[in-house]
């Protein structure tokens, strides 16, 4: 990213999705404001209920958390709020 954001003035550039519930939502919203703020605005940003199978594993959840599960929302209220 950070080669495009120097060859570049006005395209958007993104991450691709993150797997909120497994990361600390506060931590990522921190790194996600930093990055944006290094490429002027022009972050595009995903979060996802849903990651690998071995993403799964380690954290012993569902390969698939539903939208409404207490523990996605609790993360997406974090994010925001951060």
């Amino acid at each position: 990213i950070a080669s495009l954001a120097a060859a570049t003035k006005n395209i958007r550039l993104g991450t691709g999705t993150v797997n909120l519930p497994n990361s600390h939502p506060a931590a990522v919203a921190g790194q996600i404001a930093m990055l944006d703020h290094m490429l002027d605005g022009r972050l595009n940003f995903g979060i996802s209920p849903g990651g690998l199978a071995s993403d799964a594993e380690v954290f012993g959840i569902g390969l698939y958390m539903k939208l409404n599960d207490s523990s996605y929302l609790t993360s997406l209220i974090i994010f925001i709020v951060s």
